[in-house]
């Protein structure tokens, strides 16, 4: 989110010799706040304190960085906040600050007030490894509100800001252990199971204990639709790449005429899954695409709407019924893609 130059703002800036270390400064160099990372494992531990003084202001607690729920403690007055995911598809944080309800949401917390629309108390940039982020608290939109400790509400949103940051250092370095899931934990592998002798002749068919479901194919978001993989298994991988906060969309891609109907099986239960799942009102955007060229003869980088009617003879045109595609391809994706968006044909002239 763009910041406005004029208003006050503090920058995340790394304390050299110390990574443990960052402080918060503003634009004449004085450091208002400073964090410090205790500990990333086997338990999450955070603190933030006034860097003159040494007095500690708040913690950050948590099973590990990557957990769904932390715990606030705010120090002098002593103030326990519940820090918890509430999002599903979408990224949102929430807590609870004198009877305020706030969310965080990717680059902005709000104040929410419903049903009237939420107030946007504090933006920032979005967390990156590769450049000093800045954060800006909107005075002036809190001073609307009946909020005694203003303080420890600024305190609050600011640890929650930068736990942000050690989820994303913490799910980078996973991506680093294991490069072809990334942001998504790694499903455990089936026991082996070896089949025990007994006294009795063994019927090899009926004794032995069924062989292990083949691995969902992928790319990356890229998950390729074959026949021996159970829809199930897919529908399952799909949603764990949805719920990856760095993944925008994924795609379905059938490559031959036998998976074109399993594609759209998957792409349905999916939606149907997420809908299920998810108590919120955004909903997935579904793209279907084809590699056929328009007049069916090949392959082709031409993309065109898919006609799902009969066909249909014309005294001016004559219709050609082409039969299914031979491949497609569907993006489900949690944002619009207007390059994706079917294009009407001309007009004939």
């Amino acid at each position: 989110m763009a910041l406005d130059a004029n208003l006050f703002t503090l920058v995340l800036t790394p304390v050299k010799g110390d990574p443990s270390l960052v402080d918060l400064v503003d634009p004449n160099g004085e450091v208002h706040y400073r964090k410090r990372l205790i500990s990333a494992q086997p338990t999450y531990e955070m603190s933030i304190f006034d860097p003159l003084t040494q007095a500690l202001l708040c913690t950050v607690k948590g099973t590990n960085p990557m957990a769904k729920q932390k715990t606030i403690e705010l120090f002098n007055p002593n103030v326990t906040v519940s820090f918890q995911y509430t999002g599903t598809l979408t990224f949102k944080w929430s807590f609870e600050w004198e009877n305020h309800e706030f969310e965080w949401k990717k680059e902005a917390c709000f104040l929410i007030r419903k049903p009237d629309p939420p107030v946007i108390v504090c933006s920032c940039d979005a967390p990156s490894m590769s450049k000093r982020s800045a954060l800006q608290i909107l005075d002036y939109n809190l001073q609307r509100f009946d909020i005694e400790d203003r303080k420890g509400l600024e305190i609050c949103i600011i640890a929650g800001l930068l736990s942000f940051y050690d989820q994303q250092e913490e799910s980078n370095r996973q991506k680093q252990q294991d490069p072809r899931k990334p942001g998504v934990p790694l499903r455990p592998s089936p026991p082996k199971l070896t089949p025990q002798a007994s006294e009795e002749f063994l019927d090899v068919k009926k004794d032995l204990p069924p062989a292990p479901s083949a691995p969902v194919p992928r790319d990356g978001n890229e998950i390729f639709i074959l026949d021996d993989v159970p829809i199930d298994d897919y529908v399952q991988t799909c949603a764990e790449l949805l719920r990856d906060e760095s993944i925008l969309f994924i795609i379905l891609r059938a490559q031959s005429l036998s998976t074109v109907p399993k594609c759209v099986q998957v792409a349905e239960a999916t939606k149907r899954y997420i809908y299920r799942t998810t108590d919120e009102d955004d909903e997935l955007h579904q793209y279907v695409t084809t590699d056929e060229k328009p007049d069916g003869r090949g392959k082709g980088k031409a993309k065109h709407r898919i006609n799902l009617n009969e066909p249909m003879r014309d005294t001016k045109h004559e219709y050609q019924y082409l039969g299914p595609p031979q491949s497609l391809t569907i993006h489900l994706s949690k944002i619009p893609m207007p390059e994706l968006q079917p294009k009407a044909a001309p007009k004939p002239s």
